[in-house]
């Protein structure tokens, strides 16, 4: 048991008593309005907290819509999509706008496409993505190897990159893979470059 004041008298009395035994003044029960007070507090940061936990697990969202979730496999709809590949030599550079089909497959991590031209397979294994603005940009780690060529028994290097931007705006998606041919003193003796751009809205399939 405390002691305090009382408000009316300034005479010490007992923290539990409902009025001062000296002069009659009724106390406030201020103990309980300050113990509800603080369990409200406590109670809206718990739920803020929970909230924000729950806002972590719940998926983005792609192309402006809240109702379309990021995960899941997205098919180029409309398209009107140009698709360039070009070679160092001028032996491959052609230009085709039909007969593609497109789609995205993405994660919470990594995003992949399926591409197909003309029923050629030209798909993408999955890779990590960053938010970038209004984009998401992939870029796969370089992968280097070296070959032997079979005809000529000369060894040479070969490099491939490739990076994939979707801009969740106006629903532009662009690939590029770049092919080189390395010597073994690191000079490029060709390479070609691969590119996709699809500007078509995408919907989840």
């Amino acid at each position: 048991m405390a002691l305090i004041k009382c408000q009316e008298c300034s005479k010490e009395i007992s923290s539990n008593a409902s009025s001062c035994p000296n002069c009659g003044f009724k106390l406030e029960s201020n103990g309980g309005c300050l113990k509800i007070i603080g369990y409200f507090f406590l109670f809206l940061i718990v739920m803020a907290m929970m909230g924000r936990l729950m806002q972590n697990d719940l998926p983005t969202h792609i192309l402006g819509n809240k109702e379309l979730p990021l995960t899941g496999t997205y098919s180029c709809i409309q398209p009107k999509i140009v698709h360039s590949a070009k070679s160092r030599s001028g032996s491959l550079n052609d230009v085709v706008n039909s007969g593609i089909v497109t789609s995205i497959q993405i994660t919470n991590t990594s995003l992949a496409l399926d591409v197909k031209v003309n029923g050629l397979n030209q798909s993408s294994m999955p890779i990590p993505y960053t938010l970038e603005g209004e984009k998401l940009v992939a870029k796969s780690p370089l992968k280097e190897e070296q070959v032997v060529d079979p005809t000529t028994n000369q060894p040479w290097i070969s490099s491939r990159s490739e990076v994939v931007s979707i801009n969740l705006k106006n629903h532009e998606m662009n690939r590029v893979v770049k092919n080189e041919s390395l010597g073994l003193d690191r000079k490029v003796t060709g390479y070609e470059i691969f590119t996709l751009t699809a500007k078509c809205p995408f919907i989840l399939k």
